[in-house]
């Protein structure tokens, strides 16, 4: 490997090691730039709340999987309550009757049960206690994020509409852009700075030929010889006139 190379690496590692923090907000930077660029794209809106979609959609299974595990946990409670209740009477009503036959022996047997019975019921009365609050949290969890994901599905729709809306009218003006300013405006252009140059250097040229010293006297005869002409005229029509108007020749 040429040495050029080898020193490059070793530039770059010894960089990575002493400024492991400034490399991390360049890529961080790198990556916001990039999420961006694609963030202005219909297709890149599209993908960023496809993903938050999903990530909303996983969000909200777990959260109604757990409802439902409370739910039962707290039916099978509120069941195994009840049962245990029905149990502790039954058990109390054999109790008194062992009480009034004088049977001490099963009497004790029943009370011992009386008392595990009494001790479930507790248990089971502190897990209702429990499990009730945490289906309520459950289920404003639930309705939460059913609701934010249905505002992602609705805002996806309008966000990505509108921008797409936004690159067919920036596309539609540019090609009125481009339609205003074709090739043949160009030529037309060009003709008609052409056709006022060429009117210019024709005054111009005019302009000229008439303050040359032999077009002004070609004038000054022709001036002459057209009034001579009329004085001839003039003579003749007085001849022949009845009031005969002299004319002085110039």
């Amino acid at each position: 490997m040429p040495m050029p190379y080898i020193l490059l690496g070793i530039a770059v590692l010894a960089f990575l090691f002493l400024f492991p923090s400034k490399i991390r907000e360049i890529l961080r930077g790198f990556y916001h730039l990039f999420v961006r660029n694609i963030a202005e794209t219909p297709k890149g809106a599209r993908a960023i709340y496809e993903q938050s979609i999903n990530k909303m959609q996983d969000k909200l299974n777990t959260a109604t999987e757990a409802l439902e595990q409370v739910a039962g946990q707290l039916d099978t409670a509120k069941r195994g309550l009840a049962a245990k209740t029905t149990e502790l009477k039954n058990c109390e009503t054999q109790c008194e009757r062992l009480a009034a036959a004088g049977k001490e022996q099963d009497l004790a047997i029943l009370a011992e049960e009386r008392s595990l019975a009494i001790n479930e019921m507790n248990d089971l009365q502190e897990a209702i206690s429990q499990l009730g609050p945490m289906q309520v949290e459950a289920q404003e969890m639930v309705a939460f994020l059913a609701k934010e994901l249905h505002r992602l599905e609705r805002e996806k729709i309008t966000v990505v509409g509108n921008l797409e809306r936004s690159i067919r009218v920036k596309e539609m003006y540019h090609m009125m852009d481009q339609v205003k300013k074709t090739n043949l405006d160009k030529l037309v252009g060009m003709v008609r700075e052409g056709s006022q140059k060429n009117q210019e250097q024709a005054v111009g040229a005019r302009v000229v030929h008439e303050n040359r010293l032999d077009t002004k006297l070609e004038r000054i005869k022709n001036e002459g010889e057209t009034s001579d002409t009329q004085v001839y005229i003039q003579q003749l029509k007085s001849k022949y006139t009845k009031n005969p108007v002299e004319i002085a020749p110039k």
